[in-house]
């Protein structure tokens, strides 16, 4: 399987995925549709919001930052140091109380070691 996708030009092999998903997503919306009449959207809508998606955010990516730090908050500031940066925006889950034992928060040690105003979105 390897040997197969080797010799494809990874932007063409995001393409073919991107619209792979967008057909998927396409064809459970008609699905839905089938049950109860609403929206637009479908078979011909959702592989073409992929691929514009995928093409805008290849054009976009410009670089991907590894650092080797003890901790995710030591490696989110030291690239906040090295790029002209306003804000960071983080999402969070928001565990509180008795499951927040078990794990700590990101967000939260990033938020309490910046020296930048950092914006965490709860989902």
């Amino acid at each position: 399987m390897k040997e197969t996708f080797k010799n494809i030009n990874p932007f063409i092999l995001g393409l073919l995925i991107s619209v792979g998903i967008g057909l998927i997503l396409g064809l459970e919306r008609e699905y839905d549709k089938l049950k109860e009449e609403q929206g637009f959207a479908g078979i011909r809508t959702f592989p073409i919001v992929a691929i514009i998606g995928f093409i805008l955010g290849s054009l976009f990516i410009t670089s991907m930052a590894v650092y080797n730090e003890p901790s995710v908050e030591t490696g989110i500031n030291t690239f906040v140091e090295q790029q002209p940066t306003d804000l960071i925006a983080m999402v969070t889950l928001g565990k509180t109380g008795f499951l927040s034992l078990f794990s700590k928060s990101i967000a939260e040690g990033v938020t309490n070691h910046s020296l930048l105003p950092v914006m965490t979105i709860p989902i």
